[in-house]
């Protein structure tokens, strides 16, 4: 792993396999790297945690008190700017949630056609469902 970086996804599959025999506290390390890796900052297998937030893991304090809504916020950001899409497909990192919550809201046609409104009064990132299958738009 490059100095200052932290892991990617396949290194933390690698790591799940093999410390099982580890003590609770470092498998517990892992799984919230896979944590971030996955959920938070939704990144692909190839792209790496930032290191910053891979070493929070190891501070307890650190990891409940951050705000990782924000770094996931900001992740999303900074990837949209990125995009310099080549050939037919992209990737967003972040809370890619948020861009499809929001387009469902400001593009009325994406969002009669693909989005599920569980409750039209609710705040617009809960009001979308996601029980329907993917699309090509």
């Amino acid at each position: 792993m490059p100095t200052g970086e932290g892991p990617i996804l396949d290194e933390l599959r690698q790591g799940l396999v093999m410390c099982r025999a580890w003590p609770p506290e470092k498998r517990r390390w892992f799984g919230l790297l896979t944590l971030l890796s996955i959920g938070l900052y939704g990144l692909h297998t190839n792209s790496r945690i930032p290191f910053e937030s891979a070493k929070r893991v190891f501070d307890d304090e650190a990891m409940k008190t951050y705000s990782w809504g924000w770094a996931a916020f900001e992740a999303l950001v900074v990837s949209i700017k990125l995009l310099g899409p080549i050939g037919k497909t992209y990737t967003v990192s972040g809370m890619a949630f948020v861009l499809q919550a929001w387009a469902y809201d400001s593009i009325i046609t994406i969002g009669e056609r693909f989005g599920n409104v569980l409750k039209a009064d609710e705040i617009p990132l809960l009001r979308w469902g996601g029980n329907r299958t993917p699309a090509t738009i």
